[in-house]
């Protein structure tokens, strides 16, 4: 295969890949995974494309009494399909996961968010 023509289908291949997203829809923020906690608290997980070539957005917010956190997940990500999300919660530790595996844990009573991709771990602030 000739190099232009191996251009010309990898373009051609980005191309279709941003056409598909576009036309889903799927270039919008959305929630792509929801918990209820104790108390009214609410732990979502939203995702976005980004045109600047870093895919998906994926971030994790927390809402309770005491008002919203946000916390990173991961940028580069892949599209999360509803399909492949589930959810786990106990009433003191929710977990979700993708495609069977744990991805993000948060425990209601400390206010802890987990990334279980990598370890690393946010406590939530309180508001004053």
């Amino acid at each position: 295969m000739k190099p232009a023509t191996a251009i010309l289908i990898g373009l051609a291949g980005i191309a279709g890949l941003v056409l598909a997203i576009a036309w889903t829809g799927n270039w919008r923020l959305r929630a792509v995974a929801v918990a209820a906690g104790p108390q009214g608290a609410c732990l979502r997980v939203l995702q976005k494309f980004e045109f600047g070539g870093e895919m998906f957005n994926t971030h994790v917010i927390y809402s309770n009494a005491a008002g919203t956190h946000w916390f990173y997940h991961n940028h580069q990500d892949s599209l999360w399909r509803a399909r492949d999300t589930s959810i786990v919660n106990n009433g003191h530790y929710v977990t979700i996961l993708r495609q069977g595996k744990p991805v993000i844990g948060f425990d209601w009573d400390r206010q802890l968010h987990i990334n279980l991709r990598n370890g690393n771990t946010n406590q939530v602030n309180p508001q004053p």
